[in-house]
């Protein structure tokens, strides 16, 4: 049996309720359990600070008992970011013999994205990201070039959206809150904001916002023809294929 830890990094409870209810059934032979970040963590994560101060809650917390926190297979972090706390475990981990697989929810759906799409000829099948908040889009760009084409380390400040590879769209904001998006009237503007990204030749959207979090099937009855990826899903089913690739 492989033990797989899913972990919210903010304080909030509901968050990690929420995600354990998208994958009622692991694959065989994998344990998931599901865990909320420590108190002193932030209840939401906003931009890099609150990353930082959650990515420090959660490590505090991993060595004051690395015998309970520190014996995964694997790591899922369920924020959609290039969240610190990955890069921490990772080196953590990094002289163990076997080396447990740590994984960013993020990182996790834009490789499956990627992986879907390619040949000469790439409208009508790309990739973007649809967020809320306004303050994520220089975020999240630059998340994806830094996951596709590696760090920069030129210290510049720059527009990442400019510097994606083509089959990847800038990332997109809805302008909504997370309440409003689960009213009629808010979902009605974000099913035509999502067609005219189809229009624009998506293919394949990156739900990176919690709010969106189970709204796929809802997306997919009613913009046909677009591939929506739950990003905690997509994470779940790909960190326990990695942990069992892990093995052999």
């Amino acid at each position: 049996m492989k033990n797989i830890l899913i972990l919210n990094p903010n304080s909030s409870k509901d968050v990690t309720l929420a995600m354990s209810k998208l994958v009622p059934h692991p694959p065989s032979g994998i344990r998931l359990v599901f865990m909320t970040a420590p108190k002193d963590a932030p209840s939401t994560i906003n931009n890099a600070e609150d990353a930082i101060k959650s990515a420090d809650a959660c490590m505090k917390l991993f060595e004051s008992d690395p015998e309970r926190y520190l014996c995964f297979d694997g790591y899922l972090i369920g924020c959609f970011s290039n969240h610190p706390l990955i890069y921490r475990l990772r080196s953590k981990f990094s002289s163990k013999k076997h080396q447990p697989v740590v994984l960013g929810i993020l990182q996790a759906s834009v490789l499956y994205a990627v992986s879907q799409v390619g040949g000469p000829n790439v409208d009508g099948q790309k990739i973007v990201i649809l967020t809320s908040g306004n303050s994520w889009k220089p975020i999240l760009d630059k998340a994806v070039h830094d996951t596709l084409c590696g760090p920069d380390s030129s210290g510049k400040d720059s527009d990442y959206s400019k510097r994606l590879p083509t089959f990847f769209m800038p990332t997109e904001e809805t302008g909504m809150g997370v309440l409003e998006l689960a009213r009629p009237e808010g979902y009605k503007k974000l099913v035509c904001q999502i067609n005219g990204l189809k229009n624009k030749g998506a293919k394949f959207i990156i739900l990176g916002c919690a709010g969106f979090s189970g709204m796929d099937h809802k997306f997919r009855r009613d913009v046909p023809g677009v591939v929506f990826i739950d990003t905690v899903k997509c994470g779940i089913e790909t960190l326990c294929s990695y942990v069992r690739f892990n093995e052999s």
